[in-house]
């Protein structure tokens, strides 16, 4: 009371809050109360379950354009790497070294690199304490992700290298969006990356051949173009046929639902 604090027993506490809850939904209806952080799986359900419909997380100022490509490209959830089983992982825009990725990511990282069958790429204008680890480093000029994803995508499908049989049974629309890259000039745009040909030849190659996987991160979705990037990311994934298949970019279940995709008009 007053100044100073009391030790009360979890149960009470969480029975006063419950009860000040109540007594708020009661007088004033659900929609006088808002969810704002993150833990998605708890609170979501929480705040739905009283009613409401106001939750705001990080979001509102981060990670927008990835949010909005998954929900117009893969009905709304995100696609993540298969790490137990994938060959070659592609790192974009992050350092996952010191942020994070998994469980145990150093210890991954460090076995993965290490594994003559694996290969750990990493697409990074900074020599990172991942890009350290890496088996090939791309050391791409700084706001030119979206121009090298492009010009990946055009090595691939001028090569010939795109998984046919998995487009046709399982990816729309492409198409409409093959002039983007049947005349791009892929040398000339790794010019203005600052980038070896031969090396990104290389990791087309491996990244379309093999049983790969992508993972990128807020130096992607909170950089330049990031709504394109992360576009041209779900493109590169799909024509590998790397999404929803063992080693590659696969949909994790949640304790929520994924939600639509984001309403066009608002976008």
């Amino acid at each position: 009371m007053g100044d100073s604090f009391e030790r009360i027993s979890w149960e009470q506490a969480l029975a006063e809050i419950a009860g000040k809850v109540r007594a708020i939904v009661e007088k004033h209806g659900p929609h006088s109360l808002a969810y704002a952080g993150e833990a998605r799986q708890y609170s979501e359900p929480l705040i739905r379950g009283l009613g409401s419909q106001n939750y705001y997380n990080s979001m509102a100022q981060e990670i927008t354009g990835i949010f909005w490509v998954n929900g117009h490209t893969l009905g709304g959830p995100s696609a993540s790497p298969d790490y137990q089983h994938t060959d070659m992982l592609l790192v974009i825009g992050c350092n996952p070294y010191m942020s994070g990725m998994m469980h145990q990511t150093r210890l991954f990282l460090n076995r993965f690199s290490k594994d003559p069958d694996k290969r750990l790429v990493v697409i990074d204008p900074r020599l990172s304490e991942t890009a350290r680890l890496a088996n090939i480093h791309l050391p791409l000029r700084p706001g030119t992700d979206a121009l090298l994803d492009r010009a990946m995508i055009a090595f691939i499908l001028q090569e010939g290298w795109h998984n046919k049989d998995y487009i046709a049974q399982h990816v729309s629309g492409l198409d409409k969006i093959l002039p983007w890259f049947s005349d791009f000039n892929a040398r000339a745009a790794l010019e203005v990356c600052q980038l070896d040909y031969g090396r990104v030849r290389e990791v087309c190659h491996m990244f379309a051949t093999r049983k790969s996987s992508l993972h990128s991160a807020l130096g992607i979705e909170m950089g330049r173009h990031s709504t394109v990037t992360s576009y041209l990311e779900t493109i590169l994934l799909a024509i590998c046929g790397r999404i929803g298949v063992p080693g590659g970019n696969i949909f994790r279940s949640s304790l929520t639902q994924a939600g639509p995709p984001p309403d066009e008009a608002a976008a």
